[in-house]
């Protein structure tokens, strides 16, 4: 996800989070015609780490509903690519503009996920790249799935 945050002080520049999984074969999934500058999603053993989607368009431009259901229907692509099922998502982290887009987000994300939703944490940030108005990360699992 590319958010806009402070960091914890003026002599910091940037600031990297890493995931490490020891012993591990990792497949790298970029579906379509990903042009992105890292990966759409990263399989490792029955887990799935998917990269913040915005659904950004020109048609939607404003709409934080509809900027979530696009975003839904990327991650949901690179979800089937790597062999995983909505069913499979285990957490979701969401990156809103602003609190007003919550209740939008809220039954876009319903729609797709209905009420076996996943653990979810939603951050109020100033994305990276304006004009979108949401930013989605996924994690899944088949550990222990039916």
């Amino acid at each position: 996800a590319d958010a806009k945050a402070k960091l914890p002080g003026a002599q910091y520049a940037v600031e990297i989070t890493l995931l490490a999984v020891r012993g591990a074969d990792r497949q790298i999934i970029n579906p379509g015609n990903d042009t992105r500058p890292y990966s759409s999603a990263v399989r490792v053993g029955q887990r799935l780490y998917l990269s913040g989607m915005i659904g950004s368009t020109d048609k939607n431009a404003g709409d934080a509903e509809a900027q979530t259901r696009q975003s839904l229907d990327s991650l949901g692509e690179a979800l089937k690519a790597a062999g995983f099922e909505w069913r499979h998502v285990v957490d979701q982290l969401v990156y809103l503009t602003g609190a007003e887009h919550h209740a939008a987000m809220e039954r876009a994300s319903r729609g797709v996920l209905g009420r076996a939703a996943p653990a979810r944490a939603t951050v109020v940030a100033e994305l990276v790249i304006p004009p979108p108005l949401v930013e989605i990360m996924l994690v899944a699992d088949k550990r222990g799935g039916k």
